[in-house]
């Protein structure tokens, strides 16, 4: 999640929240307050309830990572019993918009279905309260319609999710297809870079070889200034067979994948999430496969962490394990909603594969709230 997140920045849906609690509350206590049968004290309590309501209502939406799902969950369930103490305690039928409010948070912790099922068992309160303790008439006909309010609401939201969600897994795919034809076209460059210097090699460095031997052959059977002339252009010969063995190798060494670049176009600016590459500027990798591991290992995790976890961070890590690099470590770690045991969906099977097709390891590690994906490939018998 972006940085307005972190700062707990209030959003326009909160702002709306709390702008209509604001005027039920100030409405309710002004109510209570013009009643002869409503102390002042009363009224005071009222707020009082009213406020919890808010305050229990800001943690269960509040974007802090520092608060548990556990008691999240935990405050939106005090939250429903909140609405419940203020039927009690304010007789107007009106202060049913707070369940309303409540409804529009229940897509985040349950399926549409469900909150469909359990929505009359929402409405069953009110109308049992103002009927049975408050004694007013109408009261089926009031909890029906704010019913049906509820029900506006459970909708109107499970739908703005799913377009989100949907918006979502389009610009993954987009930035995936991006990224994937990045690296296609690095190893285009790649494969006529050693194309280019094979023929070289092979054609103007053979024929400069034969050219060498023969001027060298030349020179012990001519004599006086031929033979000097014969010498000078032997010695050209291998100077310019030295330079041509340079290039072909300069030309080799700089046919590496610009993986770095591919990775950073497909993590620039990804919504609601903050990823931290660490990915050294004097790395090298050639082998196109390798390249194409790492890229789809990491696309699989950011996406596993937006959609699933629903995570806020990412951190990726590349590195050799030495001097030697022998082994290139791929460490994955984010963070989100975590299940108590790791279950081996299609995306994680997918990296297992992938991994192991290069002879590579892949584990993964839950700990502390977080998810670990550790890959190794041992890079020598590739490049």
């Amino acid at each position: 999640m972006g940085t307005k997140d972190k700062k707990s920045i209030i959003s326009l849906e909160n702002s709306s929240a709390i702008a209509t609690w604001a005027i039920v509350t100030g409405i309710s206590i002004y109510f209570l307050v013009s009643n002869s049968n409503f102390s002042a004290l009363y009224a005071f309590f009222t707020f009082l309830a009213c406020s919890l309501y808010m305050a229990l209502w800001l943690v269960a939406t509040s974007h802090s990572e520092s608060i548990k799902p556990l008691f999240r969950l935990s405050c939106t369930i005090l939250l429903f019993f909140s609405v419940i103490l203020i039927y009690f305690l304010v007789p107007f039928p009106f202060v049913a918009i707070f369940m309303v409010i409540f409804s529009a948070i229940t897509p985040y912790y349950m399926s549409i279905k469900r909150a469909l099922m359990l929505s009359p068992f929402w409405a069953l309160p009110q109308f049992l309260i103002f009927e049975f303790y408050w004694q007013q008439s109408g009261s089926l006909l009031s909890a029906m319609l704010f019913w049906t309010f509820n029900i506006f609401a459970l909708v109107m939201v499970n739908t703005t999710l799913r377009e989100r969600e949907a918006r979502m897994q389009v610009e993954l795919s987009n930035r995936q297809l991006k990224a994937t034809q990045s690296l296609l076209n690095e190893a285009v460059k790649q494969s006529e870079r050693v194309r280019i210097a094979r023929n070289i090699h092979d054609l103007l460095g053979h024929h400069l070889t034969a050219l060498t031997i023969n001027l060298q052959v030349a020179s012990h059977k001519s004599s006086g200034e031929v033979k000097e002339s014969v010498e000078q252009c032997h010695q050209l010969a291998k100077l310019l067979l030295s330079d041509v063995r340079e290039a072909v190798s300069d030309i080799r060494e700089k046919s590496q994948l610009d993986l770095k670049a591919s990775i950073e176009q497909m993590l620039e600016k990804l919504p609601d999430l903050d990823v931290a590459l660490a990915y050294p500027d004097d790395m090298a990798i050639t082998d196109i496969q390798i390249a194409d591991t790492i890229l789809k290992s990491i696309q699989e995790s950011i996406t596993n962490t937006m959609r699933h976890a629903q995570g806020k961070n990412v951190k990726v890590d590349i590195h050799f394990d030495s001097e030697k690099q022998t082994n290139l470590h791929i460490e994955i770690e984010n963070d989100g909603k975590m299940p108590k045991e790791i279950t081996f969906g299609n995306g994680l099977k997918g990296i297992i594969e992938r991994v192991n097709a290069i002879q590579g390891n892949v584990e993964f590690i839950l700990k502390q709230g977080k998810f670990y994906t550790l890959i190794q490939i041992p890079v020598m018998q590739h490049d």
